[in-house]
């Protein structure tokens, strides 16, 4: 199934700025993965705006959990929380 999710990824100094954009679930690809690999390139901070999310399943939330794992020695906060419908 085809997901029209996308992770805009920006880089101001030492702190990568991420954007999911969508919805973040099973269907979402290879998308999260470019953020990862963006993680070995002197990064400091991750921040994740979280306003243009429209669904978090529970597969977009392990995901949310791996990356905040892997960016724990960088530090990690995601903002912009919105409410969901279901």
């Amino acid at each position: 199934m085809h997901s029209d999710f996308e992770i805009n990824i920006r880089r101001y100094g030492a702190t990568l700025h991420v954007t999911p954009v969508g919805e973040l679930d099973v269907d979402c690809g290879q998308a999260p993965n470019d953020v990862r690999m963006a993680l070995h390139h002197g990064v400091s901070v991750v921040a994740c705006d979280m306003r243009r999310l429209t669904l978090l399943d529970l597969t977009g939330l392990h995901y949310l959990l791996g990356l905040a794992r892997d960016a724990h020695s960088r530090g990690f906060f995601a903002y912009n929380w919105q409410h969901q419908n279901e």
